[in-house]
């Protein structure tokens, strides 16, 4: 979605708002002749006397009287009734409780011959009890977490059994699908004349290979920067994936062997670092209590990276990654009867570090969505197929708040590529599925669970069972993905009011407890349980407002909210043993049998 047209879109509607507001205010300011303006905006501070006077439709007002006493007989003589009138009228409008049955009768029969209305009450003639109220006020909206408030490992096993000798699209593979788009970084300060570091080099672009935890796992680099800091850059994605390997798959010990630890060292993560030449990075603190301890056996190689990679010094990267490289498939090597310990490690992981997830979800993103995103931005704006991500960071928040775990089942309904049911079954290890109608989303949907798989293979990990479905969601009968999930998400923000409506009526097939997830609320504010109401889907959802940080969707890059809508039947029980008890209930079961 664009982020852009989003923005412009709510920032016409609120401005447009307060042009409307302003104009009022500057006609009430000039207004003189009170019974030729039919909407009146009274001053308070200096109040007229003519504003007071009340004419009927029809009649002119008098010439100025000579006395004050004609406008105060003709204000007493002229009736009040239309001000009385008036009050009357809605008092008369409000429910009034009638023990007569031909007064429910009635009631009844003028509620079922009107549409529904998200604020329609039912008179309180048809029952001795008022109706059910559900307050979803904007004043209850639960704050964003703390950004890594919820970073904590889901508990579940995350290690695997299968080896690393996958071959799934590499990092190389997407810069020679965009090899136009990308350009030289690193040179070689000792040589002038060597152009083995440019796009067109002799022997072929610059590559390096970088050993994964897994057995026999690696992956091929292309160390090129992209002419377009918002594209892929195999450059920052090599550093973060070595980051990542060090701080998370080694013990303290084995990490050692690396120098600076990596949570001392800050990666990039703005790219225009990539796009021109900058000051050197300083180098990082020495880490407490490092005097005294072994030498590593390269020698500080994360620091040395570091500063290879500021100085933009080819060779001297090239030679550190490639140390690296070979200590960790020495690491690899070193087990007992042929057992693996980096993989020995994640067995002993307490569950999936988010920071893992998101680092293997962008790679996998990269290298399936990437090179084809303009495929899936070819839609009609601001239409229900509009496409729009959820970011990694919302949907760890969403996954954490959810409660999503191992043999729980999550469903997304309008999965666009397949980000967030890939990342559901990565970070809780629970069952899940996603359906998409838009041909080009789905099969992007289906690459990336493909990539997934056997990028997880190089990290020596797992995931749960996963399933992406092409089709409408209004179409495909999903009867048991909705009675057996926990958690449903819609991403409606720009769904029209008629597809919400149709959605609305999957839920009546979940069961209690479960929770929808969406981007635009189902159930109105004040929302009140009546006999018109009871059986539509709504009446089945408490909802639950909370907000989102800025950054974390697509198309803004400001914050908002999202819903949390609880399957709670509780109130149409009560509803129903209330209906049960009221006096009128036999005139009303007439009714509807009839």
């Amino acid at each position: 979605m664009n982020a852009t047209g989003a923005s412009s879109g709510s920032s016409s509607f609120f401005s447009n708002a307060r042009r409307v507001s302003a104009t009022a205010s500057a006609t009430t300011t000039t207004y003189h002749k009170p019974p030729v303006v039919t909407r009146v905006f009274y001053v308070p501070a200096k109040p007229q006397p003519q504003v007071k006077l009340i004419y009927p439709k029809g009649v002119r007002p008098p010439s100025p009287p000579a006395t004050p006493a004609k406008p105060l007989k003709r204000k007493a003589d002229e009736p009040a009734a239309p001000k009385m009138a008036a009050k009357k009228a809605k008092v008369a409008a409000k429910p009034a409780r009638s023990p007569s049955a031909s007064s429910s009768t009635t009631a009844i029969s003028s509620a079922a011959s009107t549409p529904p209305h998200r604020f329609s009450p039912i008179a309180k003639a048809e029952r001795d009890t008022p109706p059910l109220v559900r307050s979803v006020s904007s004043k209850s909206v639960t704050p964003a977490p703390p950004f890594g408030s919820l970073e904590a490992p889901i508990p579940r096993p995350c290690g695997t059994d299968l080896d690393g000798n996958v071959t799934p699209f590499s990092a190389a593979d997407v810069v020679l699908k965009l090899f136009p788009s990308y350009k030289s970084y690193f040179y070689n300060p000792n040589d002038p004349e060597d152009r083995s570091f440019e796009p067109d080099a002799p022997n072929g672009p610059p590559t390096i290979e970088l050993e994964y935890p897994n057995t026999g796992a690696s992956e091929k680099f292309i160390l090129l920067q992209p002419k377009d800091r918002d594209h892929y850059n195999p450059i920052f994605d090599l550093r973060s994936a070595i980051h990542t390997i060090v701080e998370y798959f080694m013990t303290p010990e084995q990490a050692k062997l690396f120098g600076t630890h990596p949570s001392q060292i800050t990666l990039p993560t703005d790219m225009s670092i990539f796009c021109h030449h900058s000051d050197p990075i300083p180098d990082p603190p020495t880490p407490p209590g490092s005097p005294g301890r072994a030498e590593p056996p390269y020698g500080d190689l994360l620091h040395k990276i570091n500063r290879a990679f500021n100085k933009r010094d080819g060779p001297a990267f090239v030679e550190h990654v490639n140390n690296v490289s070979r200590l960790i498939r020495e690491i690899k090597e070193s087990g007992l009867c042929g057992s693996n310990p980096l993989i020995d490690n994640v067995r002993r992981w307490p569950g999936m570090h988010p920071k893992v997830c998101k680092v293997i979800i962008e790679q996998t993103y990269q290298r399936s969505v990437g090179p084809r995103i303009k495929e899936v931005r070819q839609y009609q704006a601001w239409t229900s197929n509009i496409y729009g991500e959820l970011m990694p960071n919302l949907v760890s928040d969403i996954v954490h708040i959810t409660g999503l775990k191992p043999g729980m089942h999550f469903l997304d309904l309008g999965s666009g590529v397949g980000n967030v049911v890939l990342q559901a079954a990565v970070q809780a290890g629970c069952t899940s599925a996603g359906i998409e109608c838009m041909a080009k989303p789905a099969d992007l949907a289906r690459e990336q669970l493909s990539q997934m798989q056997a990028r997880l293979r190089l990290w020596g990990l797992n995931m749960g069972a996963a399933e992406t479905i092409e089709g409408d969601f209004r179409e495909v009968d999903l009867t048991r993905h909705l009675q057996q999930a926990d958690v449903v998400l819609v991403n409606n923000y720009a769904f029209d009011p008629k597809l919400n409506e149709e959605l609305s009526r999957l839920f009546l097939d979940m069961k209690e407890g479960a929770v929808v997830v969406s981007l635009r609320p189902f159930v109105p504010s004040k929302f009140r349980l009546t006999q018109h109401n009871a059986e539509t889907p709504i009446a089945i959802l408490r909802p639950e407002d909370r907000e989102f940080r800025p950054g974390t969707v697509s198309w803004s890059v400001q914050g908002g909210t999202y819903y949390l809508n609880h399957i709670d039947r509780s109130m149409l029980r009560e509803f129903a043993e209330r209906e049960a008890s009221s006096p009128v209930r036999s005139t009303r079961g007439t009714r509807r049998g009839g």
